[in-house]
């Protein structure tokens, strides 16, 4: 049972909030449908210390894709790491993470 993340996120350069990052989707090999997924951001950093730190969020998520908007209007470089975990129908799990890079103008 293994689990890839793909996709990515992007620069957003625009005003006000939210802003759309992107997306990411995660492929599952194996396992037993159906499947609970659990989104979350970790390790997040902003370049700006000042932006609040609650201004990020994992939205839109439809069980196998997750779309990442920022909340405010801060500018920023946003890092960190994005994770899925996922549980089959028999109880296995698996995790999969990607980093977040993206600079906010």
């Amino acid at each position: 049972f293994t689990a890839t993340l793909s996709g990515g996120y992007s620069s957003a350069v625009n005003t006000g909030a939210p802003r759309n990052l992107g997306s990411r989707s995660i492929t599952l090999a194996g396992g037993v449908a159906p499947y609970a997924y659990q989104w979350s951001l970790q390790d997040v950093v902003w370049s700006d210390t000042s932006a609040d730190p609650t201004a990020y969020f994992p939205f839109g998520t439809n069980g196998g894709s997750v779309t990442l908007f920022v909340q405010s209007a801060v500018t920023t470089l946003l890092t960190g790491r994005l994770q899925c975990s996922v549980v089959d129908s028999t109880g296995r799990s698996v995790v999969a993470s990607a980093s977040v890079n993206v600079s906010i103008n």
